[in-house]
């Protein structure tokens, strides 16, 4: 599922809360290496969204 398809399944104005299970998605790192979050599974994992400046 695309990140987009993904945002597009949440009602606007709402989110995940914490303690949560993520809905599964996949996307690239700065290398542009995909990662999904299925590889994690049964891991603890703390995942850090930030915008690069252009």
């Amino acid at each position: 599922m695309s990140p987009e398809e993904t945002v597009e399944q949440l009602p606007l104005g709402e989110g995940l809360v914490i303690g949560a299970t993520a809905p599964a998605f996949s996307l690239p790192d700065a290398d542009g290496n995909i990662h999904s979050l299925s590889n994690y599974s049964g891991q603890k994992l703390v995942i850090v969204f930030y915008r690069f400046g252009t």
